[in-house]
């Protein structure tokens, strides 16, 4: 079935299975970034309005790494329990691509399937697009399970009240690679790469 991108990415990869309550501690789960800096920001040029913090990507670097097949997956932790979610860059061309996502349980049964409609990379650039008023940038290295990287990291505050981290790899263009969900220092919901390509 098609769904819009805007609707996929939040459901299947940034912000899916959210809910008030926490998820259950884990002092030795990757993801904390070891030293936080302010960052060095990434390129005015990126910069969508005057009041945005300029994106971690350019629509040009999106549009680059997204080649046909280019997949990251993910493992949402959340409230309601563990899941794998996975999103596939199709076939595009200079205007855009659709992307599927697939989500599976941790053994691998697949619970549902997606085909977003094409989407402008110009789009695509947009999803990481945050104000600057309230929104705090720092860089440091983050660890997942796909790897070590060192990011962008994003923090706002969600409706909800909730403070998010949003990490974005500085040579990983595309999706980021850890959100975390905080509320009053609690975690509610963690969404980290276990694997991608290519490589």
């Amino acid at each position: 079935m098609k769904t819009p991108l805007s609707s996929l990415l939040v459901a299947l990869v940034l912000f899916g299975c959210t809910s008030p309550e926490s998820i259950p501690p884990n002092s030795d789960a990757p993801g904390d970034a070891d030293t936080e800096t302010e960052a060095s920001m990434p390129p005015e040029a990126n910069r969508l309005t005057p009041n945005d913090l300029p994106t971690p990507f350019s629509a040009d670097e999106i549009q680059a790494a997204a080649t046909p097949g280019a997949f990251r997956k993910f493992r949402n932790q959340a409230p309601s329990g563990s899941r794998l979610q996975t999103m596939t860059f199709l076939q595009g061309d200079g205007s855009g691509a659709p992307v599927e996502g697939l989500v599976t349980d941790e053994a691998g049964n697949e619970l549902n399937r997606v085909i977003s409609a094409a989407t402008s990379w110009e789009e695509f650039q947009g999803h990481a697009s945050y104000t600057e008023l309230g929104t705090t940038l720092t860089r440091g290295l983050v660890h997942v399970p796909a790897g070590s990287f060192d990011c962008w990291i994003y923090t706002t505050v969600d409706q909800t009240g909730a403070d998010v981290e949003t990490s974005f790899a500085l040579d990983l263009p595309g999706p980021p690679v850890l959100v975390v969900t905080t509320r009053k220092g609690a975690p509610v919901m963690r969404i980290e790469l276990v694997d991608y390509g290519p490589r």
